[in-house]
């Protein structure tokens, strides 16, 4: 089972570590954003962390460009070869993210009102809500690790209780050691997660993309397909509470995160900032993405990856 660790990687930290497009996402407008909201929204991706982010997948991109540059070559790159291609990727990949940046702006902006954003923008530039979105991009990396092995939880307790009827996966708990002070900031912080429409994207995201892949490594160990009708019912009624569990424990995990670090007023706060109508219709759109934008983002990265590695071995 340990095998399907490496297969979970990208799906579990992807479902809080937004991706540059899904974490705001696509919508069908009837006319064209003004240059007004365009740049509101792009405050906003700036406000939210969604920039910081974008920016920060680049610099792994970056990255990834230098190690490849290396690999061609057979060897280490020269002093001046590392300084060219620094100055080579710094050019590609800022216009590419600009565009990209910009698309999305263009794209999404149309879902809203100027007066919408700006109240987004708003929210998201008190100083609690700067350290809150500050804190789900630092805590992704960690936390999708953790969530790995709740995902393999899942598959070892659907095999283990379809097989022999042995207990599902517990349900997520407070920590034994927490305090009654903890217990209610934990609370707070699953209420947090409830109004700013993270729980309801998170049980999206774990019915749309951990499904498939629990159930893909589950079927290397059941025949699903020769199963009975039954059976195959009583295996998809185990599967489904398995996904409520993982979902639950991946939210608690955050929650408990997020109390040992805000204070109980902190989270009050940020509970009456993001209960607002402009954070639902946020929440629905990031629900109802079609990945479009996501595509549109990662191709153009890809491209440009393939662009920055050409020029710098032309030596233009």
């Amino acid at each position: 089972m340990k095998s399907i660790r490496a297969l979970f990687a990208a799906a579990a930290i992807g479902c809080f570590a937004l991706t540059i497009a899904a974490a705001l996402p696509a919508t069908a407008a009837a006319q064209a954003p003004s240059d007004r909201q365009v740049a509101l929204y792009r405050d906003l991706m700036e406000a939210n962390g969604v920039a910081h982010n974008a920016r920060q997948a680049v610099a792994a991109m970056r990255a990834a460009v230098a190690q490849s540059a290396v690999e061609r070559k057979g060897s280490p790159l020269t002093s001046a070869e590392q300084t060219r291609l620094d100055a080579v990727t710094a050019s590609v990949f800022s216009a590419e993210l600009e565009n990209v940046l910009n698309d999305i702006a263009r794209t999404q902006s149309t879902g809203f009102t100027e007066a919408e954003i700006s109240e987004l923008i708003t929210v998201n530039q008190s100083p609690a809500a700067v350290r809150y979105n500050a804190a789900r991009f630092e805590g992704a990396d960690t936390e999708g690790a953790e969530i790995q092995n709740y995902m393999v939880d899942a598959v070892v307790a659907s095999i283990n209780t379809y097989n022999a009827g042995a207990a599902p996966t517990p349900a997520a708990a407070n920590p034994s050691d927490a305090d009654t002070a903890l217990i209610q900031r934990i609370a707070l912080a699953r209420s947090l997660l409830e109004a700013d429409g993270t729980a309801e994207t998170a049980i999206s995201f774990v019915r749309k993309n951990h499904r498939i892949l629990i159930a893909r490594e589950i079927n290397k160990h059941i025949e699903v397909n020769t199963l009975p009708a039954e059976d195959r019912a009583r295996l998809t009624t185990i599967i489904n509470a398995e996904l409520a569990t993982l979902t639950d424990r991946i939210l608690q995990l955050s929650a408990v995160r997020y109390a040992q670090t805000f204070s109980r007023a902190e989270l009050a706060g940020l509970i009456a900032a993001y209960d607002i109508e402009a954070q639902r219709k946020l929440t629905a759109m990031r629900i109802s993405d079609d990945g479009s934008l996501d595509r549109r983002a990662e191709a153009a990265l890809q491209a440009a990856t393939q662009r920055a590695l050409t020029t710098f071995e032309s030596g233009s």
